[in-house]
């Protein structure tokens, strides 16, 4: 396989996840929605949204608005995102990311054509930016 190289880490930490039904009152907020949304996922039968903490009482406020009662509200995540291009092509690439965080918590990786990302506790967010970091990119700078 080719190289692979890491060209930038960006993360985002202090965030929470909203379980939703994605059902019809569900479609309603979020026509009416106006905070920003980081991330939202279909998984299994909820619709999970991260948003920034610093929503947290707007949010519950809009949700008790729309009658809606979340299936699950977490805080304390993070995300770490490695961006390069074929980072999730090859297997051994994510064995090594696998291998450096393995005592960070990760709870979920996901990728794209041009990124590699981790959820994580946010307490683990700047450790884990600071090893990938030193690992991937300081090698090739």
């Amino acid at each position: 396989m080719e190289d692979r190289f890491v060209t930038a880490i960006a993360h985002k930490d202090n965030i929470m996840r909203y379980r939703l039904s994605p059902n019809s009152r569900t479609i309603d907020l979020l026509k009416a929605w106006h905070h920003e949304i980081f991330k939202f996922a279909k998984v299994d039968d909820a619709l999970e949204l991260y948003v920034e903490a610093k929503y947290e009482a707007e949010i519950d406020y809009l949700l008790s608005q729309h009658g809606i009662t979340a299936l699950a509200k977490e805080g304390g995540l993070g995300f770490v995102i490695l961006v390069g291009l074929g980072l999730a092509a090859d297997p051994a690439y994510l064995a090594r990311v696998m291998d450096l965080t393995a005592d960070m918590q990760v709870e979920r990786i996901a990728h794209s054509e041009r990124s590699l990302e981790l959820m994580l506790p946010t307490q683990n967010v700047a450790r884990a930016v600071a090893l990938l970091h030193q690992e991937l990119i300081g090698e090739n700078s």
